[in-house]
């Protein structure tokens, strides 16, 4: 992930609407990591990223914006087993998600 690794043992399941784009699958990470790890300052994390480090912006084989709807149906996963990772712009991802 371009020398960026999660945290082991740090993924976290996020409930989001079909239709979430990334900006609402990263609030609704930040809202959990905030939930359960009151150490951390969740207002750092800023960027989401796909398994192979690269932002989540647009869908990596159609170049249209992102929906978990239309990403699910690129990469033909049930939809708990999405991950997605949420990280420090610049830093070490912290976390990985599932839907």
């Amino acid at each position: 992930m371009h020398n960026k690794r999660p945290v082991r043992g740090s993924r976290t399941p996020v409930k989001v609407p079909v239709m979430a784009s990334a900006a609402d699958i990263l609030s609704a990470a930040k809202l959990k990591i905030a939930a359960h790890n009151r150490n951390l300052d969740c207002d750092k994390f800023d960027t989401l990223r796909y398994p192979d480090g690269t932002v989540v912006d647009l869908l990596p084989e159609s170049g249209k914006k992102f929906t978990l709807k239309e990403y699910r149906d690129e990469i033909l996963k049930d939809y708990q087993r999405i991950i997605l990772y949420i990280c420090v712009q610049g830093m070490e991802c912290i976390f990985s998600f599932h839907t």
